[in-house]
């Protein structure tokens, strides 16, 4: 009877002690659940604010290449005109235009060169997943590549344009014109008289042949029909742009939001 009550003293203890074993447990457990919850939280809270940080340098950049955009296709709308000035004066029976606005729109011979924000363009794929959303990623990742396939295109308006040039320079005196806000302006005599400055002889230019050229005429024509190409891609480029903006301001607000 005694040993009965021993064993049932020693099961209680027992049961005792493993409920409080497990007790014991069940709190450490949770103490561990706890802390890793709070260790995720705190990592997420850093990794938002490193994502924001991103979000909002990326933000800036692509704001900036917002407005370099629209100039440039402002620059090119201008120099298409340019280019179709020179087309209507050029051909087998052409003279010298004596209109001076006209010498000076047939004159000009320069390219635009659209440069976009370094940050917008080199982002590591690193960065790219730093940020959370993943429309986002998809943009940020073939935006570079449209660029590219512009610059293409810029540059073969660059080659015509040094083609341009030098037939150019084969007829015309570059000492008729004056070089003014990166533009060469006819300088007609009455006006300044260039040979006092450089104290030399002119040569005189050739109007007529420089214009029935039939080598300058084509290539002002092919460079007018990639200056077009250029604007098309520009405005692609710029519809793109425009897309990262909202998606990243989307991005900032709806982190922000209390």
């Amino acid at each position: 009877m005694r040993f009965f009550r021993f064993k049932k003293l020693v099961s209680m203890e027992t049961s005792k002690y493993l409920r409080y074993a497990v007790g014991e447990v069940v709190l450490v457990v949770i103490g561990i659940l706890i802390a890793l919850q709070i260790n995720n939280w705190n990592e997420n809270r850093k990794e938002n604010i490193v994502e924001q940080t991103l979000l909002k340098q990326l933000l800036k950049d692509f704001e900036s290449n917002d407005t370099i955009i629209r100039n440039g296709l402002s620059e090119y709308k201008k120099n298409l005109k340019f280019q179709n000035v020179i087309i209507k004066n050029t051909g087998p029976n052409v003279i010298k235009p004596e209109n001076e606005k006209t010498l000076d729109s047939i004159s000009i011979l320069n390219y635009i060169k659209v440069g976009l924000v370094f940050g917008s363009l080199n982002f590591t794929s690193q960065q790219i997943e730093k940020i959370s959303n993943p429309q986002l990623k998809i943009y940020l990742s073939k935006f570079p590549s449209i660029f590219k396939s512009y610059q293409e295109t810029e540059n073969r308006i660059a080659d015509l344009t040094i083609n341009q040039r030098q037939i150019h320079q084969k007829y015309i005196s570059l000492l008729d014109y004056k070089f003014e806000d990166e533009f060469l302006i006819y300088v007609n005599e009455q006006d300044e008289d260039i040979l006092s400055e450089f104290n030399q002889e002119k040569f005189i230019s050739d109007y007529s042949g420089w214009l029935r050229n039939r080598e300058f005429q084509n290539i002002t024509v092919d460079k007018s029909w990639v200056s077009k190409k250029a604007i098309k891609e520009l405005d692609i480029l710029s519809k793109e742009n425009k897309t990262i903006i909202d998606l990243i301001k989307k991005e900032i607000r709806g982190t922000n939001r209390p």
